[in-house]
């Protein structure tokens, strides 16, 4: 049996809205943070579907909630609400993007600010019992906002004498990025369009949720 201490958490991050600040932007930005002990287990109950989805003729490369079919949409929550209620847990912050002050209003400064905030939070207060924390975010920055983001990230983690790798990678390239997908998706629309039934269809799963600016005005 393996040691406590020896154990990893893999946290996979996605994002939904844009960061587009001008009229035309979304009104919304959502960050989700899948986090798991097992990502092998988690990332085998969409394969699986994926699998029966080809077997019985739909073309599936990948799941990407905004783009799936309505049925594809409605298997993928199910799978993930009827599966994996005891294997991941689910961190939420998002923001009304018009509340932000200007010296946010820039997709580098808005990203790091929420992106901190939020693994910050996790590494800080739903760490415990972890010597190693693996981070996996969307590959949606430039490779100049993403190493400014990793500039003021990386000393946070550090003072938590924690172990940690952060990573950019594309979401459709892991199932568990997919998850998280599809998560940012559900409670994007539900902020975007007060469209409830897919968060309300996953509210089996352990969420946790922070609004950026609620507390203050920012």
């Amino acid at each position: 049996m393996s040691n406590t201490n020896e154990k990893t958490l893999y946290v996979f991050i996605d994002e939904s809205g844009n960061l587009d600040f001008s009229r035309k932007g979304t009104h919304y930005f959502v960050f989700s943070a899948v986090a798991t002990t097992d990502p092998h287990k988690s990332a085998s109950s969409l394969q699986s579907l994926k699998y029966d989805l080809l077997k019985n003729g739909e073309d599936i490369e990948y799941f990407h909630a905004s783009e799936d079919r309505q049925s594809v949409r409605n298997k993928v929550i199910d799978t993930i609400s009827d599966n994996l209620r005891d294997i991941i847990k689910v961190h939420y912050i998002h923001a009304d993007k018009q509340k932000a002050y200007q010296g946010l209003r820039t997709s580098e400064a808005f990203y790091s600010k929420l992106g901190t905030i939020l693994v910050n939070y996790i590494v800080s207060y739903k760490s415990d019992g972890f010597s190693k924390i693996i981070i996996i975010f969307d590959k949606c920055l430039k490779k100049n906002d993403s190493s400014a983001f990793l500039k003021k990230i990386k000393p946070l983690l550090k003072e938590t004498g924690k172990e940690y790798r952060i990573y950019f990678h594309r979401t459709l390239s892991d199932h568990n990025g997919q998850i998280a997908d599809y998560f940012a998706w559900a409670k994007y629309i539900s902020l975007e369009r007060n469209e409830l039934r897919p968060l309300r269809s996953l509210k089996g799963i352990k969420m946790t949720d922070f609004d950026l600016f609620r507390a203050r005005n920012n």
